[in-house]
């Protein structure tokens, strides 16, 4: 019997040493485990629509349920909960979870109030060149407001459009059929009028990349061009004979224009001017001396970087039956190659078997052979071909006023990429036409300031390797 009672007592010790640390029997709330039920946000006065709705829990975003809710369990203790909803203020409260228990929390969402916004939108007018007009009226215009909202519009007799968006700071993003698209940010204020411009471009996918051949004796040709409505292409000058033309080696000249269709004149000599249309994007040559149009299939792109300490390099080329390929200079050691930044240097040339000596010293000189048409990479200090395929091609588009820009790169390690330069603002990119500046990078991963003018930088990254457009006066990357 005694020891029946002493089993006993032992029995009920130990039942409520495992009560005390079990669910719904201590008071410590520290280490027990309690329910928290969101319920589905709830607007005060509309329906809400709450697909967006990110809910978090002490600044983690969590997974809602069906519902748009939240539930889980979680250890006592005190939480703080954020409910955020475009175009809705930000619920905010502070809830405490006991062990056992379920805790409801049933969020209100406010709705922002809407300001007006009128944008006049100007750029590819008739499909053509940029202009500095604005669009025709009746224009029907898809607008996306901070990549949430869409909003059909249509322009009026002013070329303008009247929107209203939510209060606050807003990426308002502009596209129409046949006239390219735009974006702009905005303040937008309640019982306030903003106004805006957004400048559309067809992206340089719809972009006219023109070389012209010049004759040896010719000067640096010039290219005025227009529009097929008959105003003049905005960055060809504004005084005639336009612009000059970029020289990409050789007697080759170049020139980028984002447009598709597209009349000029190239002049270089008052005396000697060639005048033509082209229609459709792409890339053309042209041969003033042979005076016929060439298939740019059949070219070979020779890109060369030559030693930090090495000249200016110079190319003297062959064709396979021995005859020295005649823009390359007709003495030793032929003609320069053109810098493209860095210790880059390149060379168009219109041909698909070529043999070449590239000296640029006459104690260095690199001597292959190419088969085939198409884009050709060598690094002189590697002494080694490099893959097109991995380098980034990133053309800068600069303001009128602005200077020659510079480029400051670095990998994703922190270090200065080489070619840039060793002292800041880093290597001048070059000339290609217009206001356009190109600089060829072999790298797939980049981050990058431009400068220009120690007042005007832009610093952005690129995460590939390709061909990449960046409009400095629209403020935006093209396509």
């Amino acid at each position: 019997m005694k020891k029946t009672l002493g089993l006993m007592l032992i029995l009920a010790l130990a039942f409520a040493l495992v009560g005390c640390s079990g669910v719904g029997v201590s008071d410590d709330y520290d280490t027990g485990i309690g329910e928290v039920l969101v319920s589905t946000p709830v607007d005060v006065d509309t329906e809400a629509d709450l697909e967006d709705a990110i809910i978090k829990l002490d600044g983690e975003e969590q997974d809602k349920n069906e519902e748009n809710g939240f539930q889980d369990n979680l250890l006592a203790g005190d939480y703080n909960l954020v409910v955020e909803n475009y175009g809705y203020e930000n619920y905010e409260t502070k809830f405490t979870i006991e062990r056992t228990k379920t805790t409801t929390v049933n969020p209100k969402l406010k709705e922002l109030e809407r300001g007006e916004v009128i944008l006049t939108l100007k750029g590819l007018l008739d499909e053509g060149a940029e202009e500095v007009e604005a669009l025709p009226s009746s224009i029907e215009v898809n607008v996306t407001i901070d990549g949430v909202e869409t909003v059909e519009a249509v322009t009026d007799n002013q070329g303008e459009i009247e929107l209203k968006p939510y209060v606050g700071e807003r990426s308002i993003a502009v596209a129409t059929e046949d006239y390219g698209s735009g974006s702009i940010t905005i303040d937008v204020e309640e019982n306030v009028v903003k106004e805006g411009e957004v400048v559309l471009s067809a992206g340089l996918d719809n972009a006219i990349r023109l070389h012209y051949k010049a004759a040896e004796d010719q000067e640096v040709p010039t290219i005025w061009a227009w529009n097929d409505d008959g105003s003049v292409y905005e960055d060809m000058g504004y005084s005639w004979p336009g612009a000059e033309m970029k020289s990409v080696g050789g007697n080759w000249y170049s020139v980028t224009i984002p447009a598709e269709e597209l009349e000029f004149i190239i002049a270089g000599d008052t005396d000697e001017q060639f005048q033509d249309e082209i229609s459709g994007a792409g890339e053309y040559f042209y041969d003033s001396e042979a005076e016929e149009w060439l298939d740019s299939d059949e070219f070979i792109r020779l890109h060369y970087k030559a030693a930090e300490d090495q000249e200016v390099p110079t190319i003297w080329a062959w064709n396979d039956d021995g005859s020295v390929y005649e823009d390359m200079g007709y003495s030793w050691p032929g003609a320069e190659m053109k810098s493209v930044g860095g210790n880059w240097y390149s060379v168009t040339i219109p041909a698909e078997e070529l043999e070449f000596i590239i000296a640029g010293d006459t104690d260095e000189q690199f001597q292959d052979e190419i088969s085939g048409a198409g884009e050709y990479f060598y690094d002189s200090e590697a002494e080694e071909w490099l893959d097109s395929d991995e380098f980034i091609r990133l053309h800068y588009k600069a303001a009128e006023d602005q200077e020659v820009p510079t480029i400051w790169a670095w990998n994703d390690d922190g270090s200065v990429y080489e070619d840039m330069g060793y002292s800041w603002p880093g290597a001048e990119m070059q000339s290609v036409g217009g206001n356009w500046y190109s600089v060829t990078i072999p790298a797939e991963e980049l981050e990058f300031i431009i400068a220009g003018d120690t007042d005007e930088q832009f610093q952005d990254e690129i995460s590939g390797a390709g061909e990449y457009f960046y409009d400095s006066e629209a403020e935006e990357w093209l396509d």
